[in-house]
């Protein structure tokens, strides 16, 4: 995930900084990957960025399933399936939004999490609570001029 100092993650429902850096990353990190995300986040994502994905897109109004897209209603629903289709090597990543951030959070469902902190302030209308990640152990992954990029453990 990413977000500027201040845990601002989204304005009007789009990323309000440019990093080709950053999305390169992303790209590299979840290709061919399992994605948690919410719907709305699920929406921003340029196409490009749907290819080679598995998406667990969690919505409180759409359920269908399409090519490599399953919804979820519930945390329920989505544990039990992933109990019934996974096993326990299987990565999966949280890429947000704020709202599946949090109920992840809240359930101690993420074990790691990269964080990359862009420097400087954005105005925004979402935000991570970043104060939940305090009392992980914090290892740093890369400092470049625009941002820095962190490995956070669950203690």
């Amino acid at each position: 995930m990413s977000c500027d100092v201040n845990g601002v993650i989204g304005k009007n429902g789009v990323i309000p900084w440019s990093c080709e850096e950053d999305t390169q990353f992303f790209r590299d990190t979840t290709y061919d990957e399992n994605l948690i995300v919410g719907r709305k986040t699920f929406d921003s994502l340029p196409e490009n960025l749907l290819n080679n994905r598995r998406f667990m897109i969690f919505s409180k109004t759409i359920k269908l399933i399409r090519d490599k897209c399953i919804f979820f209603s519930s945390l329920s629903e989505f544990i039990g399936y992933i109990i019934k289709m996974f096993d326990n090597e299987s990565k999966f990543y949280m890429i947000g939004g704020a709202e599946v951030a949090d109920l992840f959070f809240t359930e101690s469902l993420i074990d790691a999490f990269i964080l990359t902190v862009m420097n400087g302030s954005y105005l925004g209308d979402r935000k991570l609570n970043i104060k939940r990640l305090s009392g992980w152990k914090k290892e740093t992954m890369l400092i470049s001029p625009k941002f820095s990029r962190f490995r956070y453990l669950k203690p």
